[in-house]
């Protein structure tokens, strides 16, 4: 049926209502012999467009995922494959009925009926063993998709994975993943409080920070941002890490915790400056929640559900309104401001597919993220009336995509949204939603975001010049940044980099036709 996962849902939080609540004649009452209707926030046709955009991009996305792996898949390894079987009811039997590990092997081998889940099929039964049933269990993306009423906090659509009978944990409201690059507007929400100016420019070069007695060296996607400086607005929109590190620590660490906190994350944040990064692991109805703020006033939603409850006389037994905050948790400057960065990430960013590739023409303000080794992809959209988030990733943590071109939130978890769009402006339904636009800024935000996003950086190339007129030959350098515990700067200095990582750079930065050719050599190598 439609909405397993939001069902499950209403049933568990409609019991607990219900115990504050008794019968007429003072009885408990049951959810299944009562005769109750319960109301909810869902839109049955949107969740419905949903959950078919949901199955045609992650039928597509799991062949090119397989494929991308080839013989080399994960999921195939001993090494995973091995502590997986292990922790099987079915293996530890055998093992408690003193089989030896041949016949343990033997027995994992045999091929049975059993019902697994695939795209590629509706027969739900299958000759499979344990084993190569379990590998393929492995070797399945999930995903989870919830759209949210940015004024009410109601739940608009609600996907929590991509088969509620075979996989029951809820992505939307269970799963803690870390979220990438959605955490951050965040960190610029919090620079943007604290005064600074969004023409701000930070330069893309990576640096190194020492910090809790560990170096760490955070790179930007393709090795861009050398010889650039990108405002607020230009690091935002094209997602350039070196630069939302660097922010993180010019406004504060604790700062940006405070700030999310305030929005209504309330998992644990660590203190650590990869959280500028998406390192904190945040259940993906949360993070919805948090931008819901951008497009309500600065007042961010908490999900809602349930509307009322009502007994088979028509009596109402239950009902409920949205908690709405007393206080926005940003100014409206921030907000319009954030909106407008935003909006960059998909006119000129990370999202630009929503238009080229997806044919979109509604108001969107977006943010991308990935995580490391591709773990994890998502979307976060927002329009004047709605925001979602959607995520992709394997269930099991030790598995991600290949690589980041199929991993990337834009091309894993984007899609899902943009399908989901693509089907509401075809329905003239949800006109209203679909052709909303966000009101125009004002002119003090207009008039601050008036700059370049992103322009050359003089400063590193005029250094690499000088150096190769004093020591004979072009020599790279990073700064490396000594930060105390609560990420504050103690020092810089330059450190030269080693030969093999100043060969890479190179490599990495280096333009040009010839260049290409000597990639290609060494990957044809490789």
């Amino acid at each position: 049926g439609i909405a397993p996962y939001f069902r499950e849902l209403i049933r568990q939080e409609a019991q607990d209502i219900l115990k504050n609540y008794k019968k007429d004649d003072g009885s408990a009452y049951d959810l299944y012999q009562d005769g109750l209707t319960i109301h909810t926030t869902l839109d049955k046709k949107m969740q419905e467009y949903a959950e078919a955009g949901m199955r045609e991009h992650m039928a597509a996305l799991q062949s090119q995922y397989e494929k991308a792996y080839g013989n080399y898949a994960p999921w195939k390894r001993s090494s995973i494959l091995k502590p997986s079987l292990e922790k099987l009811p079915y293996y530890q039997k055998l093992v408690k009925d003193s089989l030896s590990p041949e016949a343990i092997e033997d027995s994992l081998n045999i091929k049975r009926k059993r019902k697994i889940f695939d795209w590629n099929t509706d027969e739900r039964t299958q000759q499979i063993s344990v084993k190569d049933s379990l590998s393929h269990y492995l070797s399945l993306l999930n995903c989870g998709f919830v759209a949210l009423d940015p004024q009410t906090g109601g739940v608009l659509a609600y996907i929590g994975g991509i088969d509620f009978e075979n996989f029951k944990y809820d992505h939307v409201s269970q799963s803690e993943r870390m979220v990438g690059s959605t955490f951050k507007p965040f960190v610029y929400t919090t620079a943007l409080e604290q005064g600074m100016d969004p023409c701000t420019y930070y330069d893309g070069d990576q640096q190194i920070y020492y910090f809790n007695n560990k170096e760490w060296s955070p790179a930007n996607a393709g090795g861009e941002g050398e010889d650039l400086s990108y405002s607020l607005k230009g690091a935002l929109s094209n997602s350039i890490n070196t630069v939302a590190v660097k922010v993180i620590i010019d406004v504060g660490i604790q700062k940006v915790i405070n700030q999310a906190r305030s929005m209504g994350i309330d998992t644990k944040l660590p203190k650590v400056p990869s959280l500028a990064l998406g390192t904190a692991q945040i259940k993906m109805r949360n993070l919805a929640s948090a931008y819901t703020s951008f497009v309500n006033g600065g007042k961010p939603m908490k999900p809602f559900y349930i509307t009322k409850i009502v007994d088979r006389t028509g009596k109402t037994v239950a009902e409920f309104t949205p908690e709405v905050p007393e206080k926005a948790v940003m100014s409206n400057v921030t907000r319009q401001t954030m909106i407008e960065m935003m909006r960059g990430t998909v006119r000129e960013g990370t999202a630009t597919r929503l238009r080229y590739t997806y044919k979109l023409k509604n108001d969107i303000a977006g943010k991308t993220g990935t995580t490391q080794d591709n773990k994890d992809g998502w979307f976060v959209g927002i329009t004047p009336y709605m925001v979602a988030v959607s995520w992709v990733g394997n269930d099991d943590y030790r598995i991600g995509f290949s690589s980041t071109g199929l991993g990337a939130g834009a091309n894993s978890a984007l899609p899902i949204y943009a399908k989901f769009m693509q089907q509401l402006n075809k329905d003239t339904t949800y006109t209203k939603l679909t052709k909303q636009r966000f009101k125009s800024p004002s002119a003090e935000v207009a008039s601050a975001l008036d700059c370049a996003p992103i322009v050359k950086d003089s400063t590193s190339q005029v250094r690499r010049f000088f150096e190769s007129i004093f020591n004979g030959e072009e020599e790279n350098y990073r700064t490396k940044v000594y930060l105390d515990d609560d990420g504050n700067v103690l020092r810089t200095e330059e450190q030269a980099l080693p030969q093999e990582e100043e060969e890479a750079e190179e490599e990495n930065t280096s333009g040009g036709f010839f260049s290409f050719l000597k990639r290609k050599k060494k990957n044809d190598e490789d």
